[in-house]
């Protein structure tokens, strides 16, 4: 068993997995909650044992969010912290202003009762505030997984400790622009969402498994993460195969929600 940070930051979590039951990663939700329910179904997922971790962006561009965010409340389900979290939480009071989140996919809230309104408020304040920034899962092999919503610091250290920069986390494309190979330090391998692919994009030992949920042409992108390196490493292969063998269309860079994306309600 590796060291870990002597302090651990509060906005990163540490999961060790034991092997009793399955965990399953993906990369943005956006809404699609018909869609996540459809690959849950596709590998058997018993809600009693196995275990899910989102990428960040639960809601906007998609079509049921409402259902998405009450996903929060239910004990196979986790994720980390995404930009549009994070903008939901900014813009759910309903003295905020709103426009920015509408501009980027969070029309629908708009379109909500009053009462379900409510719930997204509640469920933000009792859940959203408290994603963590970054994860760690630690496999029965010792495996170290990482788990973070845009981009990966050089040395993983950086996310556990707290040092990364917020909007790097959140918001960040430097590695996939430059095509920048270099691993990074102290952790295994890391998995990230974010920048839409039309398939899962590896980078040094960052791999990107967004691919286009909630945008026009896009899917979700589900991933066991399996009890060893070897069977993460056989899972990415397994779906990068079964990619390049469908040959999926090209995304369509548009929300399939049909809401406002003005300033005017």
């Amino acid at each position: 068993m590796r060291n870990l940070p002597y302090t651990i930051h509060s906005h990163h979590q540490v999961l060790t997995l034991t092997g009793h039951g399955r965990t399953f990663v993906c990369g943005d939700l956006h809404g699609c909650y018909d869609e996540l329910i459809h690959e849950l179904s596709l590998v058997a997922f018993d809600r009693g044992t196995d275990s899910l971790v989102v990428l960040g962006d639960i809601t906007d561009r998609g079509i049921k969010n409402h259902e998405c965010v009450k996903l929060l409340s239910e004990p196979w389900f986790n994720s980390t912290l995404g930009n549009h979290d994070e903008m939901m939480m900014n813009a759910i009071n309903p003295r905020s202003d709103k426009s920015f989140w509408r501009a980027n996919g969070g029309g629908w809230f708009d379109l909500l009762t009053f009462t379900e309104q409510e719930e997204v408020q509640f469920v933000c304040e009792r859940y959203v505030g408290r994603l963590p920034l970054s994860m760690t899962l630690i496999l029965p092999d010792d495996t170290h997984v990482g788990l973070i919503h845009a981009d990966a610091p050089s040395d993983w250290r950086k996310a556990m400790e707290g040092t990364q920069a917020r909007t790097e986390a959140l918001w960040g494309r430097q590695r996939i622009r430059h095509g920048n190979t270099r691993p990074v330090e102290n952790v295994d391998m890391v998995l990230v969402g974010h920048t839409s692919n039309n398939t899962m994009i590896r980078l040094g030992n960052v791999v990107y498994i967004d691919t286009g949920a909630g945008f026009k042409n896009g899917r979700l992108t589900l991933l066991e993460i399996g009890n060893s390196r070897e069977e993460l490493e056989a899972n990415i292969s397994l779906r990068q195969k079964a990619d390049r063998m469908t040959q999926h269309p090209g995304i369509l860079f548009e929300p399939r929600g049909t809401y406002s994306t003005g300033d005017n309600m």
